[in-house]
């Protein structure tokens, strides 16, 4: 078989695998020695191989030593880098302790501060809440003598008021007497059926006739809104009782002003003085 008729085999054909390459040159040793004719170097062809081969393995040798320089260069400045932000991380830690001791100690002062001013506050409530113990105390103290001394006042004025009345009502008869010609009697009923209080009682009136005409007076040191409803009462029971139709007067030196009003609906004179 020639070279020739062998191409065209393999061109026909599909490209053998190495197994088969490997097979053939095994078994065939002219097709391993053309083989070797073909693969025989050209005249220098080694000598450049050589060379090209030496530049490259040279050019292979600076790479990795500039790979070398390059990855030491940044690895000195990565330690470099990391050493600067180490520092720095720990300048902040430092900083950052610092600011924690320095507010640490501000509370701590604060809270001292409050402290002190809590004992202070408490021991002031104290002072003041025994002062205004104290101060109840004599207040209430005060309050039964003042009590005491306005019961006695009463006392004193009912004993007054009672005497002034009866001093007005006998001065009121001599004027009377002596001004006008008439008399005040003094009128005393037995008021069994309670027209008057709502219970049998004592009641009492000054009674003053002049031509024919009955003037109904009650004299007190003091007029109040009962006094004038209880006046009303009184007087109607003598109408009732004597068939008559009297005016009413009320005389004091001192109504209190609702007094004044329910005496005017109910058609009472009061006076504060003795007119003609």
């Amino acid at each position: 078989m020639q070279v020739g008729e062998r191409r065209v085999a393999y061109r026909r054909t599909a490209p053998p695998r190495a197994e088969e390459l490997l097979a053939a040159l095994q078994g065939d040793p002219e097709l391993r020695a053309r083989l070797a004719a073909l693969l025989e170097f050209p005249p220098g062809l080694a000598q450049a191989l050589d060379r090209l081969t030496a530049e490259l393995r040279e050019q292979r040798l600076a790479t990795e030593r500039g790979f070398e320089a390059t990855r030491a260069e940044m690895s000195a400045r990565f330690e470099e880098l990391r050493a600067d932000m180490n520092a720095r991380f720990e300048a902040v830690d430092r900083r950052f302790e610092e600011l924690r001791a320095d507010v640490n100690a501000r509370f701590e002062a604060v809270d001292r501060r409050f402290e002190e001013l809590r004992a202070d506050a408490n021991a002031r409530f104290e002072a003041t809440d025994k002062r205004l113990g104290e101060l109840l105390r004599q207040l209430v103290h005060q309050g039964r003598r003042i009590e005491v001394a306005f019961k006695r006042i009463d006392a004193m004025g009912t004993r007054w008021g009672l005497r002034s009345e009866e001093a007005f009502r006998e001065g009121l008869g001599d004027v009377l007497g002596e001004r006008f010609g008439v008399t005040a009697e003094r009128w005393v009923h037995e008021d069994r059926e309670g027209v008057v209080f709502g219970h049998a009682a004592r009641v009492e009136l000054d009674v003053v006739v002049r031509d024919g005409e009955t003037v109904l007076v009650e004299i007190k040191s003091h007029v109040g809104r009962a006094d004038v409803a209880e006046f009303r009462r009184t007087a109607d029971l003598y109408d009732k009782l004597h068939g008559t139709r009297s005016k009413r007067l009320l005389i004091s030196p001192s109504v209190g002003g609702r007094a004044v009003e329910l005496a005017a609906k109910l058609g009472i004179e009061i006076s504060t003085a003795l007119e003609e």
